[in-house]
């Protein structure tokens, strides 16, 4: 629901306060959406990543692998680590996620 003023009434003392929620609630349904498809894509990334340095080194137990090839794999190795990193943040901030709400859920039981 978005908080907005009539065109014609009087400016209230909380019209201000109204803007930034508006603009606050927008940043927040961009950044969700932007946080999804980084992560989604990091993690399909790796993945595909990891089945084509499997299928190399295949091929590099039967046969010498050429210069283009040893170079994508020295690249996908490298950029293995970057989207791993990723991932390892993503599960360490979903942890902690649950970890917060498992402990409301304790305090609620006191309260």
């Amino acid at each position: 629901m978005r908080l907005s003023q009539k065109p014609g009434q009087k400016a209230s003392p909380w019209y201000p306060m109204m803007i930034l929620h508006n603009r606050l609630q927008s940043t927040a349904t961009h950044l969700k959406a932007w946080s999804k498809t980084l992560f989604s894509n990091a993690r399909m990334q790796l993945h595909i990543a990891n089945e084509a340095i499997l299928h190399l080194d295949i091929a590099q137990e039967s046969r010498a692998l050429s210069e283009p090839e040893l170079e994508l794999l020295r690249d996908l190795k490298h950029q293995i680590l970057g989207w791993a990193a990723i991932e390892r943040s993503r599960r360490r901030q979903s942890s902690r996620l649950t970890q917060i709400k498992e402990e409301d859920a304790c305090t609620k039981f006191f309260y």
